[in-house]
């Protein structure tokens, strides 16, 4: 189920990539450990130079934190300074850091709440079939597997 829901994402969020979401635990909890191999690929030009994002920096406590314009750092070592300046001056630079701002925190709200299910549900063993929550899981966990249903011995 949490696999096929990544998949999900994946397939929502064109501009963003990203491999797995790593889960953790230890006797306090259940955490989000890492992203692997998380990407954006957003790119603009403004004023005769492109901008594309080398990285976002996605903060992980328990859950993702939603992210500022502070956390997207853009290839721009080789624009001057004035220039950069102006570039982040116009509407259309405000437009674009908006858009990924937008998607990306949509993208980690997503990627939260499928997490928490699983963090929240970390001792939770699933054992009835009546419960369509709990069948979704002993069918998927125990594909092409077959099971005889007992009464319980009194």
């Amino acid at each position: 189920m949490f696999k096929d829901e990544l998949e999900n994402i994946k397939e929502k969020y064109k501009n963003i990539d990203f491999e797995t979401v790593y889960i953790d635990s230890n006797s306090q909890g259940a955490w989000i450990d890492s992203i692997k191999n998380f990407k954006c690929y957003y790119n603009i030009d403004i004023l005769g130079e492109t901008l594309e994002i080398n990285e976002i920096d996605l903060h992980i406590r328990k859950y993702i934190e939603e992210i500022t314009e502070n956390d997207i750092f853009l290839y721009e070592y080789y624009i001057d300074s004035e220039k950069m300046e102006k570039i982040k001056n116009t509407k259309k630079y405000q437009k674009f850091i908006n858009e990924i701002i937008k998607d990306v925190n949509n993208w980690i709200e997503e990627i939260n709440k499928e997490c928490k299910y699983l963090i929240d549900n970390e001792y939770r063993y699933p054992y009835d079939i009546n419960d369509p929550d709990d069948l979704e899981f002993l069918n998927n966990f125990f594909e092409n597997e077959q099971f005889i249903f007992e009464e319980a011995k009194k």
